[in-house]
């Protein structure tokens, strides 16, 4: 989100234009190109736990054709809400930083180049070293508090990204063709991961200590772009036509070593994996106004996908694991998908419009890198399929009370089959892999409302969203530690009785400054956390304040979130809990020039 120009935000499966993994929706964060003018800023944002955050942006013309825009950013933070119980340290703790350089070359209004390079560091407590534990699997007490861990070592993540991106424009008489290249290189590393805690086994009565390590790198590379041409002009027919293809290589290798006798042996192990993706296809749209009231809009995709995978598991022999561990396979899928979207919209009035929409979407199978060894045919659960969503809406757009307020509603039902979840097949290894669980079907109702309210004394601007949805599996099995669990009848994992945000914000003169005081309120009710619905999700009610005065080019503003210091789980993970953000504090002051 740094130097973002805008958000867009789509909700539904949009699979027919935006391809692969939008099966729920899609959101697309525009940063800032350059511009012809001289322009930059400067902020510095202190706040809870140490947390330190400083930015800089420049833009500047080089020539009438030429701009150069350079930006970057450092986010630190020293201490945070999770401690070692052993020495007291803080296990959340990070240092993020990036910068970013973009170029623009315009020689006509017809003619644009456009080339950006960023680059980012991130060192952050890895996901298993936050994982709250109140006891072992045998039920001895472990955790003194979910914010105070008894582990034995404190996992990091440490990540190096590099990416670049071409994108050229042209306008002609006929069409617009656009064309966008995209290159990046991820190398990430997972350091000392306590496994022992995560899996909830640091000792056995008659085994002795249990201390498993988890050593991780990745090298990530990913390639792609894409062509499409574009109708330009008022007629009643909008068209859009293109090619695009992507690709990836990501080579693992995951070690654990350590003190583990018996059952346990047999994850010290070395895991060696390297996937390839090649991802093609061919997309288009047609938006046709049959009258001044109706217009209908189709889109679609052919896409083709194809994966391998060479997977290579040895066991650390030296250190007691079975050589009966050893696995070495290669494994190749491929899968062809037509996905579709058309959307028809009534004009009621200037201020008023009906729709209704038919959308798919698509994620494509793949394979499980982190598979248990002591259960029967192990490699059978490393590839797992496609799942595919069908979805239709209803909705409505409009004003409200004379143009005062602008607001939405929509219904809408959908289908997924071979719905992509997570399974744990060992009650040893509980090591979570997705499988193919499957067929559901969800529905739900969504209300949004904004409006801005002049008064005697300055403006009140308000935004209120609702939501509620529900969902039934059709079919399916789940395995939890071993055990299957059948899920027909079983509501889908993640659906809310309700979602509420509101927002207002009051902003005022003050002399010659502008001021804003601004609260927002979240809350969600109801759910369940797994698709076995034996956890529940948590209910919480959270409430931010922020104040700022702003000048013709600074501001300065103040901020609380989590006021009332709601803490909840988000999310437990083989039996360890994840809990949200407390109460913290902040600040911000930035320079505009």
């Amino acid at each position: 989100f740094f130097d973002m120009a805008n958000l867009e935000v789509y909700s539904g499966p949009q699979g027919a234009l935006y391809g692969r993994n939008a099966v729920g929706g899609a959101v697309n964060a525009v940063s800032h190109r350059p511009v012809d003018e001289f322009e930059g800023k400067v902020k510095v944002a202190p706040g809870s736990n140490g947390k330190q955050q400083t930015e800089f942006v420049i833009n500047t013309p080089v020539s009438d054709e030429f701009a150069f825009r350079i930006g970057g950013y450092m986010d630190d933070q020293t201490k945070g809400q999770t401690t070692l119980a052993s020495t007291g340290e803080y296990l959340d703790f990070n240092d993020q930083n990036g910068i970013r350089t973009s170029m623009a070359f315009t020689p006509s209004d017809e003619l644009s180049l456009a080339v950006t390079v960023e680059h980012s560091n991130i060192d952050a407590p890895s996901f298993t070293s936050l994982g709250y534990r109140a006891t072992t699997a045998l039920g001895a007490e472990l955790d003194p508090d979910p914010f105070v861990l008894d582990m034995k070592h404190a996992g990091r993540v440490e990540i190096e990204k590099t990416s670049s991106f071409v994108e050229l424009d042209l306008e002609s008489e006929l069409f617009d063709v656009h064309a966008g290249f995209n290159a990046s290189k991820r190398q990430g590393a997972r350091l000392e991961d306590d496994r022992g805690h995560y899996i909830g086994w640091q000792a056995h009565p008659a085994l002795g200590e249990i201390d498993l390590i988890d050593v991780q790198n990745e090298d990530f590379k990913r390639f792609g772009g894409d062509v499409y041409l574009t109708s330009n002009g008022d007629s009643a027919l909008q068209w859009l036509a293109g090619i695009e293809y992507q690709s990836y290589t990501s080579d693992l290798v995951t070690t654990t070593d350590g003190v583990a006798l018996g059952p346990f042996a047999p994850q010290l192990r070395t895991d060696v994996s390297t996937e390839d993706m090649k991802s093609a296809s061919v997309f288009g749209s047609m938006d046709y106004a049959l009258n001044e009231q109706l217009s209908l809009s189709v889109e679609g995709r052919v896409q083709q996908d194809d994966k391998s995978m060479d997977f290579v598991r040895t066991p650390n022999e030296a250190l007691g694991a079975p050589a009966a561990g050893a696995i070495d396979v290669n494994m190749e899928a491929s899968w062809t998908k037509t996905l579709f979207g058309t959307t028809l919209s009534y004009q009621l009035a200037d201020d008023q419009m009906l729709f209704g929409r038919l959308s798919s979407g698509y994620r494509p199978g793949g394979f499980n890198t982190v598979i248990p060894t002591d259960i029967p045919n192990p490699t059978d659960m490393i590839a797992y399929e496609p799942e595919f969503v069908r979805s239709s809406e209803l909705g409505w757009k409009g004003s409200m009370f004379g143009g005062l307020l602008q607001s939405s509603l929509s219904v809408y039902y959908s289908q997924t089959d071979d719905v992509q979840g997570v399974s744990s097949p060992s009650a040893t290894q509980p090591d979570y892999v997705l499988q193919n669980l499957g067929d559901h079907e969800v529905w739900g109702v969504e209300f949004e409302t904004r409006g801005r309210y002049k008064l005697d004394y300055g403006m009140l601007v308000s935004t209120l969203g609702l939501s509620s949805n529900d969902g039934e599996w059709k079919h399916g099995t789940a395995l939890t530690d071993s055990v299957p669990v059948d899920l027909e009848g079983l509501r889908v994992t993640r659906t809310r009785d309700l979602l509420t945000n509101l927002n207002l914000s009051y902003i005022f003169p003050v002399a010659h400054l502008q001021a804003l005081v601004s609260a927002s309120y979240q809350s969600a009710t109801g759910g369940f956390e797994d698709a076995a619905n034996s956890r529940e999700m948590a209910d919480y009610d959270l409430f931010d304040l922020r104040a700022s005065i702003s000048g013709a080019q600074w501001e300065a503003s103040i901020y609380g979130k989590n006021l009332t210091d709601e803490v909840y789980i988000t999310q437990t993970v083989a039996t360890n809990e994840f809990f949200n953000q407390g109460r913290s504090f902040g600040g911000s002051l930035s320079y505009h020039f």
